[in-house]
């Protein structure tokens, strides 16, 4: 899949056109904004669509003068960025060499005889797909993303940052494919299910070139096909998914570069660096460590990759555009200072015995809290660091040392931040030690002696084990347990909303606020008539959360009927 994405534009001019265009645009989109004053800009944006989550307030919580002239100082930045960048690019473009007559993409693609195992993989992953989104229900997340986000126009999309919108390249894709359709959980739980089939197939495609063996490259790809956040996040209308395939993405794109030092695979690895990033900002736990093993691979080589350089910096403009909107409309803080990054704790020493329970549970969480036992999934996820063990001019040393500035970085950054980042924003690194767990035990099992028939232990041995994890995955799986893809029971809440509607008979009208919105989705899948806007009529309910007051103007039209653990009922006069 990834070598035909890069076939696609293998043409150097071809993409330093596509760059040039795109830096058109933001000198364009940068400017207008510099140009324009705040009330016009203000007017321009309710113009798009008025009626959005907590409209009321939008101009003095997100979008103010402050914000405002932040926002010129920012577009100035990329003002200065986009010339940078046009004119490297141009300049390139006049020395770009012609194509050759046949496409140079990043690599040898899979054989024919692939094709059978890979649909084999790809049915039994859709197999899990399926059963995992017809037994876990929606969770409050997933809604708040279908109802909030994906349906506005793609501007607001990705310029209005609000929580726990933060995955705004997945809902800009998902409200861009299927705006049209009325339940945009379900088409945001599809669009999941496929990046999840293409991490699952990209996993087979790696562990394939990197040992030559179908079968148990099939058995690794299935492995962490039923690896908790994966799978769980895979029939999820939330953007992990994509995160994770992002990830893989750039990890497959950076070793090609390595192995063959072909432009295609840097252009792979820049391209899903910046769709990791605009899909959830904690790539940043990633990449860090990709630009750090730039460092130390080319120190060792004792030769500076320019080449390398150029890409990852063409990679953070790209996103830093994208991300732009955010930052004009919504501000810096709403990334930087909101409640999932600001510090919980004012001391470091404060903060390190929660952290080392929260460690605990990132590990459990990456095997997919299988009850293996706290001993036996460290030693799990340590186990790649062996491979630091091998000679440094082979890939499986490259592969140890950045697997070992994985661990250095994640853990560096929550503690530089004084703040453990929530359990599925690490997916992509739960899914990439999985994978190296086998890849560890297959070259540990090549270092034994010739005369112990290494290949039969090779495959049989990281058979074994994968088999072994595979069946604890499935016995604690996201359907058996779904309260752990949240860490929340969204069944249970779910159930007791479906219990309190049952006073409301189908066909009269509820209207609810901005925060009941997953009452609502419930009241909507029963076929309750609902009102979720700025100004809802007057209906013959109103519901409210139990933390909220009913407005101000509907207060003395409504009389209370059921306050409730999930939500209150009020009933009309």
């Amino acid at each position: 899949m990834f070598t035909l994405i890069t076939r696609i534009f293998w043409r150097p001019r071809w993409r330093y056109g596509l760059g040039c265009l795109a830096l058109v645009a933001g000198l364009l989109g940068a400017g207008a904004y510099l140009l324009t004053p705040y009330q016009e800009l203000l007017r321009w944006y309710l113009g798009l669509n008025d009626c959005f989550y907590r409209a009321e307030s939008w101009p003095q919580r997100f979008f103010t003068p402050a914000v405002k002239a932040q926002g010129n100082l920012l577009a100035l930045l990329a003002l200065a960025l986009c010339s940078a960048g046009l004119g490297f690019l141009l300049y390139r473009w006049r020395r770009a060499p012609q194509p050759r007559l046949g496409p140079s993409g990043p690599g040898p693609g899979l054989a024919w005889p692939d094709a059978l195992y890979l649909l084999g993989l790809l049915g039994a992953a859709s197999g899990l797909w399926w059963w995992g989104n017809g037994r876990v229900v929606r969770g409050p997340d997933e809604v708040f993303s279908a109802l909030y986000c994906a349906p506005l126009p793609p501007f607001q999309t990705v310029a209005y940052y609000m929580l726990p919108n933060n995955h705004l390249l997945f809902n800009l894709l998902n409200g861009s494919l299927f705006g049209g359709w009325a339940d945009l959980v379900q088409t945001g739980r599809l669009l999941s299910g496929v990046a999840y089939l293409a991490t699952v197939a990209s996993v087979y495609g790696w562990f394939r070139g990197l040992t030559g063996h179908r079968m148990l490259a099939a058995l690794v790809a299935l492995a962490v096909a039923l690896q908790f956040p994966l799978w769980g996040f895979g029939f999820q209308a939330r953007g992990y998914a994509l995160y994770a395939l992002a990830h893989w993405g750039a990890f497959i794109g950076l070793f090609g570069y390595r192995r063959d030092r072909r432009g295609g695979w840097l252009l792979l690895n820049a391209v899903c660096c910046a769709v990791g990033y605009a899909t959830v900002p904690t790539f940043l736990f990633f990449h860090l460590a990709q630009l750090a093993f730039g460092v130390l691979y080319q120190w060792q080589r004792r030769a500076l990759d320019w080449r390398f350089w150029r890409y990852q910096a063409g990679a953070l403009l790209a996103v830093y555009l994208f991300y732009l909107p955010a930052l004009g409309f919504s501000g810096l803080a709403a990334l930087t200072s909101n409640e999932y990054v600001r510090p919980t704790s004012a001391t470091l020493g404060g903060f390190l015995p929660a952290f080392g329970h929260d460690l605990h549970d990132f590990i459990e969480y990456c095997f997919s809290n299988a009850r293996l036992g706290v001993p036996l999934s460290e030693a799990l996820a340590l186990l790649p660091l062996l491979l630091l063990g091998a000679r440094r001019d082979t890939a499986w040393f490259a592969y140890g040392l950045f697997y070992a500035l994985l661990l250095l970085v994640a853990v560096g950054l929550m503690l530089g931040m004084r703040h453990s980042i929530n359990q599925r924003n690490l997916i992509g690194h739960c899914s990439l030690a999985l994978a190296l767990v086998p890849a560890t035990l297959y070259w540990l099992l090549a270092q034994l002696p010739a005369h112990w028939r290494r290949p039969r232990w090779q495959l049989g041995g990281t058979a074994l084990v994968l088999l072994v994890l595979g069946r604890q995955f499935v016995r604690a799986s996201p359907v058996k347990y779904p309260e752990g893809l949240y860490l929340s029971d969204n069944g249970r809440a779910y159930r007791a909303i479906t219990d309190g509607l049952l006073p409301i008979r189908t066909g009269q009208r509820v209207a609810y606020s901005w925060e009941s919105f997953y009452v609502y989705y419930v009241g909507q899948q029963r076929g309750l008539r609902g009102y979720l806007t700025c100004a809802p009529p007057l209906a013959d309910y109103y519901i409210v959360l139990p933390t909220e007051q009913l407005p101000a103007a509907a207060a003395p039209h409504y009389e209370l009927l059921t306050k409730g653990p999930e939500f209150t009922l009020y009933r009309r006069k």
